[in-house]
């Protein structure tokens, strides 16, 4: 099942976005850019591109080549839509194995948390998410306001609201830095064209909040 809502607005806190070591050889992230990462033969925009790395694949880190900071944005769209300003995000030039290939990629759109599952309509359910990649969480219901709360066994908590056509849900995601919990906005947000007042804070130490109002 997937959220159709109708419009869209977005508002994030304003937290750092530095670009600091992200990865280390060996390491397994997934890509999370939708339209794919290309895969270069070398650290370099004009390089040849060997292929394109789709959404979901998961590579395999050689190096990070730290020297080399490669600064690029993240839009968020709704149906197809760009509606609000690039949000930057920085990373580096990592040399990576996928499919026994090597070459180089921009880091910034990789993390090690599990990809959603997206198709033509959006993204998959969050619940759906949060459960298949994180486990059977512990559920409170309360039947004001139809609220129910759903804490998994790594700490991540989703908090849902339904009150007249309308829901609030708010996602807390622990073990991330703020530039994935950007990625994992970008991607939960895809296809959804109601989500209102959408926000992003810190609320621990690399623990993110999450929180969104859409009617139907």
């Amino acid at each position: 099942m997937y959220r159709i809502p109708l419009f869209f607005t977005f508002f994030l806190c304003a937290v750092l976005n530095t670009a600091v070591a992200q990865f280390k050889p060996g390491d397994k992230p997934n890509v999370w850019r939708l339209e794919g990462v290309k895969l270069y033969a070398k650290p370099t925009l004009a390089a040849k591109v060997i292929r394109m790395i789709p959404y979901g694949k998961q590579i395999i880190i050689v190096e990070e080549i730290k020297a080399l900071t490669l600064p690029t944005k993240v839009t968020m769209v709704a149906k197809g839509n760009i509606i609000h300003k690039p949000v930057p995000i920085r990373g580096f030039w990592s040399k990576i194995t996928v499919d026994g290939k090597q070459g180089y990629v921009f880091d910034g759109y990789l993390s090690s948390l599990p990809c959603p599952r997206v198709d033509a309509t959006g993204c998959e359910e969050t619940e759906t998410y949060l459960r298949r990649n994180f486990g059977t969480p512990k559920v409170v219901a309360v039947k004001r306001g139809n609220k129910k709360t759903y804490t998994y066994p790594n700490g991540n908590i989703l908090i849902t609201s339904y009150y007249d056509g309308c829901s609030d849900e708010t996602i807390t995601l622990k073990n991330i830095t703020y530039r994935e919990a950007l990625l994992f906005t970008n991607v939960y947000t895809y296809m959804a064209d109601a989500i209102g007042d959408l926000t992003i804070k810190k609320a621990g130490e690399n623990t993110y909040l999450i929180n969104s109002y859409s009617c139907d």
